[in-house]
């Protein structure tokens, strides 16, 4: 995202910012070109509040988008939860695995008898155990939406642990 810094006394800086922990498809492919498109719509010509870290290891900023002072949820939430981008951490992608990799990766494991739900409602349990980061607030939001009444029951409890509520 190219952004516009207002830096006081009429004087601006441009500066490109990459969305902070989210993953989304690659520019050059149908699925990356509508991202942009999404983005272009609802940031173009608009003021935003942004929180930006210190250069990663590239250079590059990493920035958390909203869209009003006041906002609570940012851009990057948004499109994780629009499905256009999903949660990532740094050198691996993060989320809960989807039913079909839970199956696959779980096969031949006594752990796949527990089945999907229960499943999701013990990681929920662990991640709201473990210590507060972006990674596992942004993991259990990216679940709760698709989530059956039992998980989503878990996945506000792990995120009130973080203090997270979802709206």
């Amino acid at each position: 995202v190219d952004v516009f810094i207002d830096l006081g006394f009429s004087v601006w800086h441009k500066e490109r910012i990459r969305l902070a922990g989210i993953d989304t498809a690659e520019k050059n492919t149908a699925f990356g070109k509508a991202t942009k498109t999404f983005l272009a719509y609802s940031l173009e010509g608009q003021i935003v509040r942004l929180q930006v870290s210190k250069p990663d290891k590239y250079g590059r900023y990493l920035g958390v988008v909203f869209l009003t002072k006041e906002s609570k949820e940012s851009i990057n939430d948004q499109m994780i939860k629009l499905g256009i981008a999903k949660p990532y951490g740094g050198d691996s992608k993060v989320g809960l695995w989807t039913e079909a990799e839970f199956l696959k990766r779980m096969e031949g494991s006594a752990i796949l008898r527990i089945g999907y739900d229960q499943w999701l409602r013990n990681i929920s349990i662990g991640l709201g155990n473990a210590k507060t980061s972006e990674i596992i607030v942004n993991a259990l939001k990216s679940k709760y939406h698709e989530a059956s009444s039992l998980v989503k029951e878990h996945i506000s409890w792990a995120l009130a642990q973080h203090n997270f509520h979802i709206n």
